[in-house]
């Protein structure tokens, strides 16, 4: 072999190598980004149920230090006992939580979203929220806090009632409402499975425990929502409306349960 044939051949010998380590580091190079975005990947997938499962953590846990204090409380404190927890600002939001404006023109709305979202902004990365007591429907194994107010940090973590409405227990009407957390099967999720002559109770932080007996159940669009939710029950009537969202009827449309009282005992004891 001539010495320019050999020469051609140990470049053409060097080419191939340099070819043969480029592409074994490019192929380096793709698994390592094949393997970041399975982990990215599979943390996405997982952050969701984390969220979920702390969300029950934290409500668990809530009610438990709640009976506690109720059993505190009702002796030394009566109908005035106070019962709050401290619950995260953020890390545990609901996938699509947003709130709804209804009754409310374009200008008025983007006022009040404008406003929240300042007030929001400015609260602490600790939110006390005020307990008024404890849901039971032993049907769908429901045991939940029941915060004063329906922000969305206390619909994370329970059940709210609707601002304006009676305490449970008092003539009129008392709105509760909860996610339908169909995606974590949680909070309202088997509320479908109850039916008109099933009963629920509410534990209040005095302790007093009070039986509510389903007799209506109804689904309204969003128009109808507000005086539903605010409705006035029937004089000398205690009333209780347990609501979640029916995403499957169209947007904004809600389920109500509405409830009347028929028992109360004394205390939790």
């Amino acid at each position: 072999m001539s010495e320019e044939n050999l020469n051609q051949t140990e470049e053409t010998t060097a080419k191939a190598e340099v070819a043969k380590k480029k592409k074994k580091n490019l192929n380096t190079v793709l698994l390592i980004l094949s393997i970041l975005f399975l982990v990215v990947g599979v943390l996405c997938l997982l952050v969701e149920p984390y969220k979920a499962w702390r969300r029950r953590t934290i409500s668990a846990e809530a009610v438990e230090a709640i009976q506690s204090e109720i059993e505190d409380t009702m002796i030394t404190m009566g109908d005035d006992a106070v019962v709050t927890y401290v619950v995260p600002k953020n890390g545990n939001e609901v996938a699509g939580e947003t709130y709804d404006y209804y009754g409310l023109d374009d200008v008025a709305q983007s006022s009040l979203e404008a406003e929240i979202e300042e007030n929001e902004e400015n609260l602490p990365d600790d939110i006390v929220l005020e307990c008024v007591g404890i849901l039971d429907i032993d049907k769908i194994d429901v045991h939940l806090p029941i915060w004063d107010g329906t922000s969305k940090y206390a619909l994370r973590y329970g059940v709210g009632l609707y601002e304006g409405s009676v305490t449970p227990g008092e003539d009129g009407n008392s709105s509760i409402l909860g996610h339908h957390a169909r995606d974590t099967k949680t909070i309202f999720y088997r509320i479908g499975e109850l039916k008109v002559g099933d009963t629920f109770t509410v534990t209040l932080v005095s302790g007093r425990v009070l039986t509510f007996k389903i007799n209506k159940i109804k689904i309204v669009p969003p128009s109808e929502l507000i005086e539903n939710i605010e409705a006035d029950a029937a004089e000398d009537v205690k009333q209780c409306t347990l609501v979640t969202c029916v995403g499957e009827y169209g947007v904004g449309y809600r389920m109500l349960f509405i409830a009347e009282m028929v028992d109360e005992e004394a205390d939790a004891g």
